[in-house]
């Protein structure tokens, strides 16, 4: 097909689309989230953060980080990755219905993780170890593969705890190693670090998984 008579069957495509806008409050991408809410809710998946996290903010804060920490579980889960986006959930009309309209902004998220110490990391890691526990007594024994997996994570700038290791990409450039341990043909997360870019998969193996 020429490029004009291509011209012309897209122009005569457009003339049958039909202006629409889309300004209902009602709307939502997340109707499903009603089912999750309703598990975290069966285990008391906040009074658990709190339980296990020993960081607290003052009595007076609006949100305490188990109410922060749930918000951003929730972002994870619907597939809200970075920062920028999590304004986007707090938008999102049928998720703030299931959460009565009280969810913190991304910048709260942020105060967050700069405030809390790193003893922090170990009771995150404890608390998901718990999470694992709580499934397993669901559930008869079985036998599971476990898989492991690291990437590399290019660093742009300077970031503590970076160093120039292998970089197949962006060679010479300084890196992370983001290591990763699941349960096979599941997305039930064993372990997670985050290591500067000279370390191999091998680095402190036994001592991680």
């Amino acid at each position: 097909m020429s490029l004009p008579q291509n011209n012309t069957k897209i122009n005569s495509f457009n003339k049958l689309n039909i202006p629409a806008k889309f300004d209902s409050e009602t709307v939502s991408s997340c109707p499903a989230f009603s089912y999750l809410e309703a598990a975290k809710s069966s285990i008391d998946f906040k009074s658990l953060i709190s339980d296990n996290i020993s960081y607290q903010k003052a009595p007076n804060a609006t949100y305490q980080p188990n109410d922060i920490l749930d918000f951003m579980v929730d972002a994870s889960i619907l597939g809200y990755s970075r920062f920028s986006h999590y304004e986007n959930l707090r938008e999102d009309a049928g998720y703030l219905k299931i959460k009565d309209f009280n969810v913190p902004s991304e910048k709260v998220c942020r105060d967050l993780l700069k405030a809390m110490p790193e003893e922090s990391v170990n009771e995150l890691r404890e608390l998901n170890k718990n999470l694992l526990e709580t499934i397993a007594k669901t559930q008869p024994a079985k036998e599971v593969i476990l898989d492991f997996d690291d990437t590399v994570c290019t660093v742009f700038g300077n970031q503590e705890g970076s160093a120039n290791g292998y970089n197949p990409r962006y060679k010479g450039r300084p890196s992370f190693k983001e290591k990763v341990g699941i349960i096979s043909k599941t997305d039930k997360l064993l372990n997670l670090t985050l290591e500067e870019g000279t370390h191999h998969s091998n680095h402190e193996f036994l001592i991680l998984y």
